[in-house]
């Protein structure tokens, strides 16, 4: 009995660490990036309420649902705010980020990013390279006629 006692407290002290470690180190996976949130929407430019944060949740779960792609929506407050990531232009930024959350199924790399920088009043429709440049126009389209008309309104829910 003492024996198996003894093992036992032997492997959780062996164990325990490094499940420990493993927990911190997710915590920097996403490092110099923002840590995203358990969902789909991580509003750190605050452009959300509460409410339409759940809408957009529950329409963004649906439609990954529908047709297997995940679209993920990040607002930051400025690319100057992540000064050790890309920042050099949202394009470069929402590469990076797209790439280190891991967005879409692989191996089809199908994923989508909506990125949105408030104080820099940028924003960038990121697509997984499933792609290539075949809906890019429609990326620019829903950027010229739905997302920006929205935000100089200053209705950014409705932009997103």
């Amino acid at each position: 009995m003492k024996s198996s006692l003894f093992k036992y407290l032997l492997f959780s002290l062996c164990i325990l660490p490094i499940l420990f470690q493993h927990a911190i180190a997710t915590e920097s996976d996403y490092w110099p990036y923002p840590q995203p949130d358990k969902g789909y929407v991580s509003d750190y430019a605050n452009l959300l309420s509460p409410s339409e944060e759940i809408r957009l949740e529950r329409w963004l779960l649906q439609v990954e649902e529908k047709s297997k792609v995940e679209i993920i929506i990040v607002t930051i407050e400025s690319l100057s705010d992540y000064a050790d990531a890309d920042n050099s232009s949202i394009e470069a930024f929402a590469t990076a980020l797209f790439n280190q959350y891991g967005i879409g199924n692989m191996p089809k790399n199908d994923g989508v990013l909506l990125l949105i920088s408030k104080k820099d009043r940028k924003a960038r429709i990121e697509l997984g390279e499933h792609y290539g440049y075949s809906r890019d126009n429609d990326a620019m389209r829903i950027m010229q006629n739905v997302i920006i008309p929205q935000f100089k309104r200053g209705d950014y829910p409705a932009g997103i």
